[in-house]
């Protein structure tokens, strides 16, 4: 082989590989391309987390759908569940150490963004069902902001952006609140009684609040109005 020919052959190679760098994320998300794209080089260190879709939830297991690949993984009582770090109002912020509470296996919902551990090495393209030694959920909406339009007993309507509409709408949610729910406005503690109509508000759940039209408020925090906008100063001066 002459010395043109492998200075041409490696300069093919080096383009494809450069090709393969740049296009195959891209490609690798198209169902119809699944499984034709080649991988990157695989990870020098094993790989032992995955982060997708609970797509099911069978017995003591669920399947967890990530780059158009499906898992099954296994939970076992030594599995640990996680949900996120607890959203708080400012003036609770200093009261929480920042860790994500553990929830039970009945809390994970289909359709949320799931991260998992495992002692298994995931390099291996042929694994489809492993055990998992954690498992956390993201993506979960627990809180609510909007307009606070009516009082009612210990219910309050607020108004606020509906969740997954197609187009821009919005619509009015019951807040239900009882003698736990804690109220605050500028890191102070206040009362139901000083929530005022027209005031902008967060509510913020202990649970999932999307896809419901009354929430539980475990806190409710007032955020204060917006400046007022500077004076003009008249021409001329």
């Amino acid at each position: 082989m002459t010395k043109k020919k492998i200075i041409i052959i490696l300069s093919v190679l080096l383009l494809l590989m450069g090709l393969q760098m740049i296009f195959a994320p891209v490609l690798r998300r198209l169902p119809f391309l699944t499984g034709m794209v080649p991988l990157l080089p695989t990870p020098a260190e094993p790989v032992n987390s995955l982060s997708g879709v609970l797509d099911s939830k069978g017995f003591n297991n669920i399947t967890v759908v990530t780059y158009n690949k499906a898992y099954k993984v296994k939970i076992t009582d030594k599995t640990v569940i996680t949900g996120q770090i607890p959203m708080l109002p400012r003036a609770l912020l200093s009261l929480t150490s920042g860790q994500p509470k553990k929830i039970g296996f009945n809390d994970l919902k289909d359709g949320q963004g799931i991260s998992v551990n495992t002692l298994v090495d995931l390099r291996d393209q042929k694994i489809n069902e492993f055990e998992a030694t954690a498992v956390s959920s993201t993506q979960v909406v627990t809180t609510l902001g909007g307009t606070l339009v009516d009082k009612k007993g210990n219910d309050i309507f607020v108004k606020a952006a509906a969740f997954a509409a197609s187009s821009p709408s919005f619509q009015t949610y019951t807040v239900k609140t009882n003698k736990n729910t804690g109220f605050f406005m500028e890191l102070k503690k206040i009362s139901l009684n000083d929530l005022k109509k027209n005031s902008q508000i967060i509510v913020y759940s202990n649970g999932e609040i999307t896809g419901r039209e009354d929430i539980n408020a475990q806190y409710i925090e007032v955020l204060p109005p917006p400046p007022l906008p500077p004076t003009l100063a008249p021409e001329g001066r």
